[in-house]
């Protein structure tokens, strides 16, 4: 045993020694000197460009770029609302100011690849579209889920008892 441990080290210091020996087909080696020293041109490139993005945000902060928007919602007769940056002539609008400070622009969402690369498929497919329940819809959801809820605490009750009937 001690000897097959004396034979893998062996190897390994070998193997590990070769990387340094043994040439890439570009002509390089595999491992060198270098590589184990950082790159400091390159790592102050991204400091430097990390400290520009502190700024362009800290910048974006100051008093004149505060500004308010303001927008106009209506409701139709279904109780959906719109939003506008001009009032509705036909309904009844509401005037609602935004401070620029407590809007957060997000990214667009970037759906996953699909299976197949297939670009004629791609385009074959719908954009999905986003579902924004109606406030009606979220309290029914909310009531529905407390009764599942309940459902599911009274069915943990009863598996309880039998257990507990049952070992009793």
């Amino acid at each position: 045993m001690k000897f097959f441990i004396y034979l893998l080290s062996i190897l390994s210091i070998i193997a590990l020694a070769g990387l340094f020996v043994f040439k890439q087909p570009n002509g390089q080696s595999w491992l060198s000197v270098d590589s184990f020293i950082p790159n400091t041109e390159k790592m102050n490139e991204i400091i430097n460009f990390a400290n520009n993005k502190v700024q362009q945000v800290f910048k974006n902060d100051s008093p004149e770029n505060n500004s308010t928007v303001k927008v106009y919602r209506w409701k139709d007769s279904n109780g959906q609302w719109y939003y506008s940056d001009k009032p509705k002539a036909s309904a009844k609008s509401e005037e609602v100011i935004f401070d620029s400070k407590d809007i957060i622009v997000l990214p667009p969402f970037d759906e996953p690849l699909a299976s197949s690369t297939n670009p004629k498929e791609k385009q074959d497919k719908a954009p999905s579209k986003v579902l924004i329940p109606s406030p009606s819809k979220v309290l029914d959801l909310y009531q529905d889920a407390n009764n599942v809820k309940k459902l599911m605490d009274s069915r943990q009750q009863n598996i309880s008892k039998v257990i507990k009937d049952s070992t009793g």
